[in-house]
């Protein structure tokens, strides 16, 4: 069937293309470099290595040494964000692991592309210290996360996008809705709906009450800068934020700001593409599992399954469904990563995920960024912002405010206006911590 779709689909050879090293190297930009970290298991356990490449010349292959200790430091790091003094002294660990080797090699990038792997999605390197004694990654390079290497080239390429001018904001979700959709509105199997359901435990969220007055200062700046009518923004709030609803309204619109909660399974849930599971399971290289070879037990679960993003009801119970059905899934209020890379998202320039660790991933198996990030890239979204840890509600609304006033206001590049917003943060905590009523 393959053979045969790809002698008469354009679009499906070029969803199979296998992408070279050369067309990788190719579509890093002018006065750029890639950094490509890689955990694996060696034989002295969990490792770390990065290469360094550029648009000419050959790539570097750089030892970082033991994962384990790396994400010792994390943990340490991840408990106050760099704020105590076990923390700082944790960040400062992780700088001389993972950026002093490769800083000689870096000097004279304009930007740096940065692609994670594992336990170092959870670890915003821009977070790091900097060269200067109190300050970070962030005010030293201008940093930009790449979920794959490979998608590189088809983010690069110029595409021709139908300009529809839509907005689509969600916030103030009723997580404790009970107005969930069944039938084939949901437009989900059954079965993912099954697998998800095996990972989420007994997880609950709580109301984001500041989310509603964000997505109303994104709209009203919206309808004002872009000078659209009231249809070219679609709301989606309280009971109405539902999976349904996005997944019918999502593939019209240009960009999408999502500020909600990200969902990832318990620690217990393992990861099956995990190198460490692998290893475990099966030994450092063996990977017949995955090949289909059924002499071997699958010892996990797919990584798409482990993260998504939540929506309206997803604190009741999920109501069980007929194995294999299509015709009656249940909208249980979680979209899986593995759900969001299957939406026909072609047509969106930037999906803004706005609330807590949205930008995580599974921790257990170390899916980290690339866990619902890379899932809208796959989908055909060009940029995703998301947060990487729990943040303060307020904090992050004025956050988003000073985002999007770069971006529409300003017309400062993507990355350039959160960028400023985030040193604009980081440089006047007195103004962001005060409310609009102070």
């Amino acid at each position: 069937l393959e053979k045969e779709l790809v002698g008469k689909s354009a679009a499906f050879r070029q969803a199979v293309e296998k992408v070279s090293f050369d067309s990788i190297r190719e579509s890093i930009p002018e006065d750029s470099v890639l950094i490509d970290y890689l955990e694996y298991a060696g034989k002295g356990g969990q490792s770390l290595l990065a290469s360094v490449i550029r648009r000419e010349g050959d790539p570097l292959l750089i030892d970082l040494g033991s994962s384990v200790k790396a994400g010792e430091a994390i943990d340490t790091w991840r408990k106050s964000f760099g704020a105590s003094p076990e923390a700082r002294e944790a960040g400062q660990k992780l700088r001389q692991q993972l950026w002093e080797p490769l800083s000689d090699h870096i000097e004279g990038a304009e930007l740096i592309l940065v692609s994670t792997d594992g336990l170092l999605g959870r670890l915003p390197l821009a977070a790091l210290p900097g060269a200067k004694l109190g300050t970070y990654l962030i005010e030293d390079h201008h940093l930009a996360m790449l979920p794959v290497p490979m998608l590189l080239p088809s983010i690069m390429k110029e595409r021709k996008r139908q300009q529809t001018g839509k907005l689509l904001v969600m916030g103030d979700v009723n997580y404790d809705s009970a107005a969930l959709t069944s039938g084939e509105d949901a437009a989900k199997s059954s079965t993912t709906k099954l697998a998800a359901s095996n990972t989420r435990g007994d997880l609950t969220w709580p109301a984001l009450s500041e989310t509603g007055r964000e997505v109303d200062f994104i709209r009203d700046l919206y309808r004002k800068t872009r000078d659209v009518d009231e249809d070219s923004v679609i709301e989606l709030r309280a009971d109405a934020a539902t999976e349904a609803a996005f997944h019918s309204a999502a593939p019209e619109c240009q960009l999408l700001h999502l500020a909600t909660h990200g969902f990832f399974a318990a620690a217990d849930k393992k990861n099956a593409m995990s190198p460490s599971v692998i290893a475990e399971s099966r030994g450092a290289t063996e990977r017949s599992g995955m090949l289909g070879d059924q002499r071997d037990v699958v010892a996990g679960f797919s990584p798409g399954q482990l993260s998504g993003l939540v929506f309206a009801g997803a604190n009741r119970s999920p109501e069980p469904t007929e194995p294999l059905s299509t015709t009656k899934p249940a909208d249980d209020g979680i979209m899986t990563a593995d759900e969001i890379a299957y939406l026909p998202l072609a047509g969106v320039e930037m999906a803004v995920l706005s609330a807590c660790e949205t930008g995580l991933g599974e921790v257990a198996g170390g899916e980290g960024l690339i866990g619902i990030q890379r899932a809208f890239q796959v989908s055909g979204v060009d940029s995703v912002v998301a947060t990487m840890w729990k943040v303060d509600d307020t904090m992050t609304r004025k956050l988003m405010e000073r985002f999007y006033r770069n971006l529409l206001e300003k017309k400062m590049s993507k990355l350039d206006a959160l960028r400023d917003a985030q040193l604009w943060v980081l440089n006047n905590p007195s103004l962001v911590s005060e409310s609009d009523d102070d």
